[in-house]
């Protein structure tokens, strides 16, 4: 599979109505791509479940949820769990928050070797929280920028193994 463009969602992400599951989906030779799975800026909430995501082309999200257009306090949230994001893409990040409140990430495996890549970059972003996950890249693993996240037991790794607040 090519992307996945997520434009719905819920008021709620206990009702589930985007939903996305089991699927690999590679971008391996693309000209030009928002990302791999994205939350489009005027998309609800949305639950991802068991993904692999590889991502071979430089400066390309695995998983990018856009800044919504309408302000994100009372915007619904994205929940990710059992996604593995590999690949060699280099620079940009595997995963990417935009001004997103309340997102989870459960058991998230990211390996990505390409040059520069960092992990997972939270901006303006809070309530978040990352659980039993393994970060592996050669840029920075964690940066949350003008952001909070609830970090617990996560394993970062690679060159720049480490938790990167910018405020």
């Amino acid at each position: 599979m090519r992307r996945i463009r997520v434009t719905g969602g819920t008021e709620s992400i206990d009702s589930r109505t985007a939903q996305i599951e089991n699927y690999l989906v590679e971008l391996l030779d693309v000209s030009a791509s928002f990302g791999a799975i994205v939350l489009e800026s005027f998309a609800g909430g949305a639950v991802v479940e068991d993904m692999h995501v590889r991502v071979d082309d430089d400066d390309v999200y695995g998983i990018r949820m856009k800044a919504p257009t309408e302000a994100p306090v009372d915007l619904p949230k994205m929940r990710c769990e059992r996604i593995k994001i590999t690949g060699r893409a280099t620079e940009s990040a595997a995963v990417r928050v935009n001004e997103r409140l309340g997102c989870e990430s459960t058991d998230l495996r990211v390996s990505q070797t390409g040059a520069e890549r960092n992990g997972l970059e939270v901006v303006r972003s809070t309530g978040g929280s990352i659980r039993n996950s393994v970060i592996d890249v050669t840029g920075r693993s964690l940066v949350l920028e003008e952001s909070s996240m609830d970090p617990q037991n996560v394993t970062l790794q690679g060159a720049q193994a480490d938790l990167v607040e910018e405020n």
